[in-house]
C-alpha cells in the first residue's frame, strides 16, 4: 500500500520582496551589521585565519583552544554569527522568504 503525502509544504511558494515584511529586512541588517561590527574587531586584534578558528572553537564550546588570549571578543563574534544564522533560517522557514532575498540581503551589508 502506497500513501501519498502532499509535497506542498515541502515545495512552498517563497516571498520575493520585503514588501510588507521590512521590519524583518530592517532586524536582518541590525543582526548582519553586529556580527560584521564584531568580526571586524576580533580580525583587527588577531588576523583572518584565527578569526575563523577562534569563532569556530567559540562556537563549539572550545574556549580552551582559542588562540591570542581573545576569548571574549571570540565568544561575542560566534554568538553573533549564531543570531544571525538562526534569524536567517526563521525568515526562510517561518516566514517563507526567499533564501536568495535574505542572502543577498546579508551581502549587501558585509560587502560594504
Amino acid at each position: 500500500m502506497v500513501i501519498k503525502t502532499s509535497t506542498e509544504k515541502h515545495n512552498p511558494k517563497y516571498i520575493k520582496t520585503w514588501t510588507g515584511n521590512e521590519h524583518l529586512e530592517l532586524i536582518l541588517i541590525k543582526l548582519t551589521k553586529e556580527y560584521l561590527n564584531a568580526s571586524n574587531g576580533l580580525l583587527d586584534q588577531c588576523g583572518g585565519e584565527e578569526l575563523i578558528h577562534n569563532t569556530l572553537a567559540a562556537i563549539n564550546g572550545n574556549t580552551h583552544k582559542i588562540k591570542e588570549n581573545r576569548v571574549d571578543e571570540s565568544i561575542l563574534v560566534s554568538q553573533k554569527i549564531v543570531k544571525l544564522v538562526n534569524f536567517s533560517s526563521g525568515l526562510i522557514y517561518k516566514y517563507n522568504m526567499s533564501p536568495t532575498l535574505v542572502n543577498d540581503t546579508k551581502n549587501i551589508i558585509l560587502r560594504e
